[in-house]
């Protein structure tokens, strides 16, 4: 088999928020991550109901510890008149996997 792959790399700027802006769309982002993975361990339990929830939770209370430490920087700075910019890169990988012929 060979694989042929395409990749993207995409950059989101916010620009201009206020802090409460900001803590929005940290909210968000942290949430929406909190429940894929939850769903995915959803998913896997209907499978099998023996797996554990250890690495979900472990994930869960990381992403939680690192929305408390952004939350608290983002706090620190609300005492000023500041604006604030949020950059969001992420790439994207695809692979297709196609059949070599064989003689």
């Amino acid at each position: 088999m060979e694989e042929t792959t395409k990749n993207i790399k995409y950059i989101i700027e916010d620009s201009n928020l206020s802090v409460q802006e900001t803590k929005n769309v940290i909210n968000t982002l942290i949430d929406n991550r909190i429940n894929m993975y939850k769903i995915n361990y959803l998913k896997a339990w209907e499978k099998d109901h023996s797996i554990s929830s250890k690495d979900l939770n472990k994930t869960v209370a990381q992403l939680n510890q690192r929305r408390k430490e952004l939350i608290e920087e983002i706090e620190s700075q609300k005492s000023s008149e500041k604006t604030v910019s949020i950059n969001t890169s992420f790439g994207l990988d695809f692979a297709e996997l196609k059949q070599t012929k064989q003689n």
